[in-house]
């Protein structure tokens, strides 16, 4: 088994790159202390950028000061999407990580994360069983 210091760092690496994918290199801030009581316009960019982020609708609402089904029905294709592809750079994270560690955080991720089982009841793709789990 790897020391727990090089599970961490591969873990806060896979999570960096997912920060990465959802804000983009182009200097978003999650919080602009100047101007964080006061809220930005809605775009379709920066619904994206939460969704993707893991933000829940009502926060992403709450942000925006609107009610949640506003950010429901008029950007609902934006956050269908947003969220798919924050699966899919979390499945290659896993992925990723597999090849270089062992597997309880992988699991721990595809469970909570992906809504991954152990169980085999639908043709989902299943996490492999583990010992010790």
């Amino acid at each position: 088994m790897k020391p727990l210091l090089s599970i961490i760092t591969a873990a806060a690496a896979a999570i960096a790159a997912l920060i990465r994918l959802s804000l983009g290199d182009d200097g978003f801030h999650w919080v602009d202390p100047d101007a964080a009581s006061v809220p930005p316009p809605i775009t379709p960019k920066l619904i994206e950028r939460y969704a993707q982020a893991g933000v829940p609708d009502q926060v992403i609402a709450d942000r925006f000061l609107v009610d949640v089904s506003l950010i429901q029905t008029e950007y609902a294709d934006v956050l269908r999407s947003a969220r798919a592809m924050r699966d899919i750079a979390l499945r290659g994270c896993q992925l990723e990580l597999a090849r270089k560690l062992n597997g309880p955080m992988l699991v721990w991720l595809g469970k909570n994360e992906l809504g991954q089982s152990n169980s085999r009841d639908d043709e989902e793709m299943k996490l492999p069983e583990i010992e010790g789990n």
